[in-house]
């Protein structure tokens, strides 16, 4: 009795043919598996690396700074903690500390202050700045501060706006561009430990 899948002989054939074995699949499943483990384990074992040197985050940072600026055509410099960036639309600079380059010295600034970041954007349109900067000193007192200093100075408040919320309290300064040298407002925003303050203003030329 011929055996199950096998082929029927041919007359005067002496070799039966015997059945196909087919050929076992590859996993490709399988094979994807190792070569993203592979690659997992190279790229740690290069920012295992760059840390060890001190030199990841440098790395990186001229790498995405090196492509945008091939992609896009700008000039972009982030060294010594401030981001600068040179387009022929105009010109944007960020840093930490300190108050950014030609802030009107004409706005009030309270004194006993930490600025924690601050930017500038110079354009056809004017030069536009952002300030925030926190103190331990009461929110009243700060309050108090502006509203004495923006009653008779160049930067005169249009309109005050006092709200509350959380146990949070916010005073709003706004500045409108025809009775003061620019437009925009300082915050003052208290909560549980420290007081913000904020400005966003911008001075037309």
């Amino acid at each position: 009795m011929p055996e199950p899948n096998s082929v029927p002989a041919k007359a005067g054939d002496s070799n039966p043919q015997k059945p196909t074995e087919e050929a076992p699949k590859k996993n490709n499943t399988t094979t994807l598996i190792v070569v993203l483990v592979i690659i997992g384990v190279l790229v740690l074992i290069s920012i295992g690396g760059c840390i060890a040197f001190r030199a990841c985050a440098n790395t990186v940072t001229k790498g995405i700074e090196e492509g945008i600026e091939e992609a896009s055509g700008v000039d972009i410099n982030t060294e010594d903690g401030e981001v600068s960036i040179k387009t022929k639309d105009g010109d944007y600079e960020a840093k930490t500390g300190e108050l950014p380059k030609d802030f009107p010295t004409t706005l009030p600034i309270y004194d006993e202050t930490t600025i924690i970041s601050s930017s500038s954007y110079s354009g056809s349109q004017g030069t536009s700045f952002t300030v925030a900067m926190t103190t331990s000193d009461d929110y009243d007192v700060i309050v108090n501060f502006f509203k004495n200093e923006l009653r008779n100075g160049e930067w005169t408040s249009a309109n005050t706006t006092e709200s509350s919320s959380g146990g949070s309290e916010t005073t709003t300064f706004t500045f409108i561009e025809t009775e003061t040298p620019g437009l925009g407002w300082i915050t003052v925003t208290s909560d549980e430990k420290e007081t913000t303050i904020a400005y966003a203003i911008t001075v037309t030329e």
